[in-house]
């Protein structure tokens, strides 16, 4: 025997069986954040809205005071196609991302309301690279009746979003029509807004990786019953991203009013002049380039005062001034509009307009503006919701609602950083993390901060030092464990206290977990003088991936573009910073842990995909796991252009005029909808692609070209009319094309629905699916002819495997199917099975293999449980083993098996 061989596959067989039991435990992130594959992942119920809000306002959903809605005919909530909705003078359309958005509600009065929830365990491909939160994003668009109800009974949408491992509330938002500082657009009674961002990224030791997190979002009509409310809700597909240029606001969460007579807006600023500072973060959370992306902002807004039983308004809202001293390079106020308005605000609003350019995917920036607040600002918040980002190839999408209080207390700062060295360790090391706390003003905290730690599991605290400068004197100055205490003296605005704690991570049997260390702090709750303007900043944490062995990791970068590649968990860093270099960085992660490495090239190069075996394509992040060394390398390259020009007759995005920066051996794509009669003709020098439904996708791009869009509605051509059916949509519209040519559709099924097979009068045409059923194709078209598609209402049929059967097996084929009313549903098993008493579904049966089971004439939800015989076991078994059991065995034979090779090892 080949001693060498048998030593290398018994290590092999072992090497097996630590990456087996280092595999982490799997997370459940997000799912279906895109509402792509209908409702998958969400929770969807009806409720019935209460006649008065009972806590007002509310803060979380049990103060909406809603119930389930136990009568007929809820309101339904349905996830939705290309559509326009309603009450919204066409403004508002759907879907803002993808093929399709959720449409929570249905806008129908009687006190009806509805909600979708969804819980999940927050992953490191939910931490942004740019800022090292973890982050959940999503958009809404709101369309509400408007009534002069109290705040207490109007039409409304409410978010919340909830860290359930750690039972605390991370956000929520109470919107009813009307409310000030948001952008919203009337028409007749109804008032809605433009799409908006939700942003929820409290930071670490809020929300962290591991954390369980709920997210709920809410409908309702108002108190009075006759009057309703929707909102659309969308994102990307794990609910962390926003696919495309979004823009997210943040500001203190306590500010004072200026001096009398210094609200007047001029440079040098007039003395007892006081600002509100807005930080505005932009990025391109998407896949392709977004040209000529410009960030809007509006003047925000005080309160307006309301009669408190009737509604009616007594004074309205004003708006704050600019402050032109405060404008960052490429911004300029481009407008300063008198009143009146169209929501009758006070004063003149400031449009300040920023060029920030082309943002590739990933690329971020900040923009800083400073608001005057007036004297006389009406309480209790100053709210700012009317600012956006749109590009050439993007419609606009609001930033999210940032409200501040306005106060007449001291303020003080408090904010705490933690830092380590490292973010992977092996079991039984040691390490040091470095606590810094902070004073960041603008005045002096009072004696009794209370600074909080909790040791984590699987981390043993030794001894700390704690140091203070300035008067500030420590809790204690050394110390072992928790470094939690409460401070003796007064806290001067600029004074630290910094801690250095030595730490031992615990010893571990199994693969990799996450050690989160906190620290936190905060004001004496007794003292009602002063307030903490920025609570955002009172917690942080360093959190950190430990197992008992490390792997390293690898990043090469290729090409002659520049650009940068990070990881979470930290610690590759790759700076690419010239056509002609390259760059390489390797880091040592925790055997068994996920890292993300992250891509981000700046305008003028271009991100070009992965390569390396681990990913492939340009997808961010790539994911790496670590059961092996690991090398992924990143290609930069410097973009070919894509010109886009457009002729009259139809709408073309990005605009003609406009240049899509496009990686070699890529594709880029362009909106072309065509007016009534005219026919779209692409030309140019990039080569032909594909026009399916309103989307132009070019060839493959290999060298800087034109794209040239025109419009004919001249003689010799033909139109394709489609109906337009109830259930979902029909991308594309009336297809006119020259004789001969074809028309393709893209068809997108509302919730409860599938796409029937559509007839038309195109003779000689032949129409076709796709292979999913998306698009639909006639060719050739030679006359003008009409297409009829229709939706069929659907069910849902599910197969699963009994928690009970006595045998392994599986669904192969069939474990969700969406059927059309009247269809079959066919399940394909693994082996030959039974079905269990627990199905609801009726009337199946099996083939002769007992492998393949149809439920026919399906005409409601239901579901298939099966059940397998036990596998007969080679020779008398006991019992069949437990996966646990299984490893027993399974090492024991590896056991034996290196005994084995030992004894042949000293024959030989």
């Amino acid at each position: 025997m080949n001693t060498k061989v048998l030593g290398k596959s018994v290590r092999a067989s072992w090497a097996l069986v630590v990456a087996l039991l280092a595999a982490p435990m799997a997370h459940a992130e997000f799912q279906n954040g895109s509402f792509e594959q209908d409702w998958a992942g969400w929770t969807v119920s009806p409720l019935r809205v209460a006649t008065t809000i009972p806590v007002f306002p509310p803060t979380k959903f049990e103060d909406l005071g809603t119930t389930p809605w136990v009568a007929t005919d809820p309101g339904l909530s349905a996830v939705v196609g290309s559509t326009v909705a309603p009450n919204t003078g066409g403004a508002l359309t759907t879907p803002l991302f993808g093929n399709k958005s959720a449409r929570v509600g249905d806008g129908r009065t009687q006190y009806r309301g509805a909600q979708i929830r969804q819980t999940a365990t927050m992953g490191v491909g939910d931490i942004d690279p740019a800022d090292g939160k973890v982050h959940v994003r999503f958009a809404v668009a709101p369309v509400l009746d408007a009534p002069t109800h109290p705040g207490n009974q109007q039409p409304y949408f409410f978010v919340e979003v909830k860290n359930v491992t750690k039972g605390t509330q991370l956000f929520y938002t109470f919107n009813f029509a009307n409310q000030t500082g948001v952008a919203w657009q009337a028409v007749g009674s109804y008032q809605f807004t433009n799409w908006q961002a939700v942003d929820v990224s409290p930071g670490a030791g809020v929300l962290d990786v591991g954390d369980e997190v709920e997210v709920i979002i809410v409908s309702g009509g108002c108190g009075q019953s006759g009057h309703g409310g929707l909102v659309y809700v969308d994102s990307g597909q794990g609910l962390t991203t926003l696919p495309g240029p979004f823009v997210t606001a943040t500001a203190p969460e306590y500010v004072v009013r200026s001096d009398a007579g210094a609200n007047a807006p001029s440079i040098p600023a007039p003395a007892g002049q006081r600002t509100v500072s807005y930080n505005y973060h932009y990025s391109n959370g998407g896949e392709a380039p977004m040209p000529n992306s410009r960030v809007i902002i509006r003047s925000p807004q005080d309160q307006d005062e309301r009669n408190a039983s009737t509604g009616a308004v007594i004074n309205r809202q004003q708006n704050l001034r600019v402050d032109p001293g405060s404008l960052p390079a490429g911004c300029s106020i481009t407008q300063t509009i008198n009143a009146p308005h169209a929501d009758n605000s006070l004063g003149s609003i400031d449009v300040v307009t920023c060029d920030v350019g082309t943002l590739n995917p990933g690329n971020v920036g900040d923009l800083k503006l400073q608001w005057i607040v007036p004297d006389n600002a009406r309480a209790p918040t100053l709210n700012h919701g009317n600012y956006y980002i749109q590009s050439a190839s993007s419609p606009p999408l609001l930033g999210p609602l940032v409200k501040s209080t306005l106060t007449a207390l001291q303020r003080a700062d408090l904010k705490v950083a933690v830092t380590n060295p490292s973010s992977s360790q092996t079991c039984g090391s040691s390490t040091t993390y470095t606590v810094t706390l902070d004073n960041d003003g603008l005045d002096t905290a009072p004696a009794g901060v209370t600074i909080g730690n909790s040791v984590p599991a699987g981390l043993t605290a030794g001894n700390w030092t704690c140091t203070a400068t300035g008067a500030l004197a420590c809790p204690a100055t050394t110390g072992s464990g928790s470094i939690a205490g409460t401070t003796t003296t007064p806290w001067a605005v600029g004074e630290q206290l910094v801690y250095t704690v030595a730490a031992t991570v615990d010893s571990c049997s199994g693969g990799s977990r996450s050690i989160v260390y906190p620290v936190s702090v905060s004001l004496p709750a007794a003292v009602g003088t002063i307030v903490d303007p920025d609570s955002t900043n009172n917690t942080s944490a360093h959190s950190m991936s430990a197992g008992p062995a490390l792997q390293p990791l690898t990043v090469n970068t290729v090409g002659d573009g520049i650009g940068r590649v990070t990881s979470v968990l930290p610690g590759i860093v790759c700076d690419k910073t010239a056509a002609g270099m390259q760059c390489a960085d390797s880091k040592q992660f925790t055997s068994g842990s996920q890292v993300a490495l992250y891509a981000n090239a700046p305008a003028g190069s271009i991100f070009a995909g992965w390569s390396g075996g681990v990913c492939s394509g340009t997808a961010q992040p790539c994911l790496v796991t670590m059961d092996q060394a690991r090398s992924v390398t990143a290609a930069f390259s410097v973009p070919l252009d894509v010109s886009v020009t457009a002729g009259a007759g139809g709408t073309v995005t990005p605009p003609g005029g406009t240049t899509v920066p496009v990686a070699s051996g890529s594709t880029t794509s362009i909106n072309v909808v065509p007016n009534a009669g005219f026919a779209p003709v692409f030309g140019g020098t990039c080569p032909a692609g594909s026009y399916v439904g309103n989307t132009y996708t070019t060839g493959t791009v290999t060298a800087n070209c034109t794209v040239d869009v025109t419009f004919t509605n001249a003689g010799g051509v033909v139109t394709a009319t489609p109906n337009v059916p109830a259930g979902g949509s029909v991308v594309g519209g009336a297809k006119t094309v020259a004789p001969g040519g074809s028309a393709t559709w893209r068809v997108v099924p509302n919730s409860g629905f599938v796409a029937g097979n559509p007839t038309h009068t195109c003779a000689p045409g032949v129409g076709s699916w796709n292979a999913d059923r998306t698009e639909y194709t006639i060719t050739p078209i030679s006359t003008d002819c009409n297409v009829t598609f229709a939706f069929l209402a659907s069910f849902t049929v599910t197969g699963s495997v009994s928690g009970t059967s006595a045998g392994p097996g599986s669904v192969t084929v069939g474990a969700t199917q969406n059927v059309a009313s009247g269809g079959s549903a066919v399940f394909t098993l693994s082996r030959a099975g039974a079905a269990d008493p627990a199905s609801t579904c009726t009337g199946g049966s099996f083939d002769a293999t007992n492998t393949t089971y149809t439920v026919p004439n399906v005409t409601a939800n239901c579901a298939m449980v099966f059940s397998f015989a036990a596998v007969a076991a080679a020779a008398n078994p006991q019992s069949i083993p437990t996966l646990s059991e299984w490893g027993l065995i399974t090492m024991s034979a590896l056991i034996a098996l290196c005994m084995v090779a030992l004894r042949r090892r000293r024959m030989f």
